[in-house]
């Protein structure tokens, strides 16, 4: 490609225009509320507490912790690829 043709396309690709519209497409398809999904643990992760009696499991840094039985700290829900 040439110099002129490279820039060229650059220069279409970051329209203002266009990002703007990108960014709306990108924000349109997130849930509504980001925060009420996030907070519900997946139904693995719930199956997996309610059969090994953990409780209160959350989301830490992209991870889900919940509390053993009698713990006193939550610890990580086991990385398993089905709990069910």
């Amino acid at each position: 490609m040439q110099t002129e043709e490279v820039t060229k396309l650059l220069q279409e690709i970051l329209r203002p225009q266009r990002i703007f519209r990108i960014m709306h497409t990108f924000i349109e398809q997130q849930p509504a509320d980001k925060e009420a999904v996030a907070d519900q643990p997946p139904q693995s992760v719930r199956s997996f507490c309610k059969r090994e009696g953990w409780s209160e499991p959350q989301l830490v840094n992209g991870a889900w912790w919940a509390y053993p039985p009698n713990a006193v700290m939550p610890i990580p829900v086991p990385a398993l690829k089905s709990f069910d």
